[in-house]
């Protein structure tokens, strides 16, 4: 029997069981707003065999649960999570939505990926002297070389 997933392309509000199986591409721990040096969510970028990317929180009431458990660079089913708007405006990707983990939320390893990983979306320096406007709405990478260094 074939395996079915969702689309990131797809995600919207109106549905409640999606089910996805994508990469980890970024992992990052979040400080709470109360204490910095606690962590407060663990956000994440998740891609699908389409290549399209989507921002993924774990909020601080389900935190423990997943604190370890997730890691960058691999591949996961994952289901059941709330869809919520994102009304931050400096998104991470271009994307309206995040994808809340719940309680209900169900991860699992996949040990024989199949598809490859596109972990990076590179820009090159003359792409981004060039632009006229940088959009912050969605992460990129680049690779740079340090040529020199002086006091500013």
């Amino acid at each position: 029997m074939a395996e079915c997933y969702d689309y990131l392309c797809d995600v919207n509000a109106k549905k409640l069981t999606w089910n996805f199986k994508v990469y980890v591409v970024r992992l990052w721990e979040s400080p709470s707003k109360f204490n910095e040096k606690e962590v407060g969510s663990i956000e994440m970028i998740l891609q699908d065999i389409k290549g399209d990317r989507i921002h993924a929180s774990i909020p601080n009431p389900v935190l423990k649960k997943w604190l370890g458990n997730i890691r960058e660079f691999c591949m996961y089913v994952m289901s059941n999570f709330t869809v919520v708007d994102n009304k931050i405006k400096s998104r991470v990707t271009s994307v309206k939505w995040v994808l809340t983990f719940s309680h209900r939320t169900i991860v699992s390893p996949v040990e024989n990926p199949s598809y490859s990983l596109e972990a990076f979306r590179l820009k090159t320096i003359p792409e981004l002297l060039n632009a006229k406007k940088l959009d912050n709405t969605e992460l990129f990478d680049m690779i740079a070389e340090v040529v020199g260094k002086e006091d500013p």
